[in-house]
């Protein structure tokens, strides 16, 4: 029962969030065991909460499951729908009973069907509210995550879609460098296309003039398979040659000082082995003069005694 502001009696009624009507908190709100509703109670009564879910809409139902932060167990929602009167308040008080109240959002139970239900309705979501990274519902992938698939893929494919697209791209920045945006573009583009081919194949349909796009795309970043001949592959069957070219394209930066020498090896082999060495051979250097001041520290000279004293006592 609605009441007005004026005569709200703030110990026994509550305002929905949704709808903004102060109503009875016993009996128009579900319990709540989440931290963050104070009160023991969610922060929309029973009548939004019911009105704006679809309980045979996968999508809607986890959207109304994210908003009041609860979590999402498939057989537990199974058995709640079977009671075919209050599915949601069903479902809440199994969960409550089920040693599953304080579980949140994050404990929820997302399996293969639930994901290719969402696939099956996901061109539907999209017509009725728009594309954003909120509507796409896949452990895989955090909200950052998406956003970055959506600002770096575009808009309009499925969450595994978005996954197959980019596992391509890594597959071919691993092995090629894409040292410039030209060729992280080509390769960018060479995966998109491997998707459309994949996709056209999944219908039985000719891919023929998508190939022959694949093919000019990595003959324009010089990794078709007869194009990694000559230089490339003695690069590649050459360590030294692939050595020398990590050493004069991108060296390895000097250490710094704390880390240069922290056990000491570089200073062992240079005085004990090249010092000595040097040494043996005659040879004045750095190395000699360091392994001759090392030495010194560890010579003992036998005393010398003063001609003007007497051996007498």
């Amino acid at each position: 029962m609605t009441v007005s502001e004026k005569k709200v009696d703030f110990d026994k009624h509550k305002q929905c969030l949704r709808c903004l009507k102060w109503l009875n908190i016993k009996t128009q709100f579900y319990i709540s065991y989440n931290k963050w509703h104070s009160d023991g109670k969610l922060p929309y009564c029973k009548k939004c909460l019911k009105d704006n879910l679809d309980e045979d809409n996968y999508i809607s139902i986890i959207e109304t499951l994210r908003v009041v932060d609860k979590p999402y167990f498939p057989e537990v929602w199974s058995k709640a729908k079977a009671d075919k009167k209050d599915t949601l308040g069903k479902y809440f008080t199994m969960i409550n009973f089920n040693n599953h109240k304080y579980d949140t959002y994050a404990d929820s139970i997302f399996d293969t069907e639930n994901k290719q239900v969402f696939r099956d309705n996901a061109e539907e979501a999209r017509e009725q509210k728009g594309f954003t990274p909120d509507d796409i519902e896949d452990v895989e992938f955090t909200k950052e995550e998406m956003e970055y698939l959506l600002d770096f893929w575009g808009k309009g494919y499925e969450t595994y879609e978005y996954e197959f697209l980019q596992k391509e791209f890594e597959k071919f920045t691993s092995a090629y460098e894409a040292d410039s945006p030209a060729m992280e573009i080509l390769f960018q583009e060479a995966s998109h296309m491997r998707l459309t081919i994949k996709r056209k194949r999944e219908n039985n349909e000719s891919v023929d003039k998508e190939l022959k796009t694949l093919q000019d795309l990595l003959g324009s970043a010089n990794i078709k398979p007869n194009q990694e001949t000559g230089a490339n592959a003695s690069e590649q069957a050459s360590f030294g040659v692939l050595l020398k070219k990590y050493e004069n394209e991108r060296p390895t930066p000097d250490p710094d000082p704390e880390w240069e020498d922290v056990d000491g090896i570089k200073k062992y082999f240079n005085v004990w082995f090249l010092g000595h060495l040097c040494k043996m051979m005659g040879i004045q250097n750095e190395y000699a003069h360091k392994y001759e001041e090392e030495i010194n520290k560890y010579t003992v000279e036998p005393p010398e005694q003063d001609p003007n004293e007497s051996d007498e006592a």
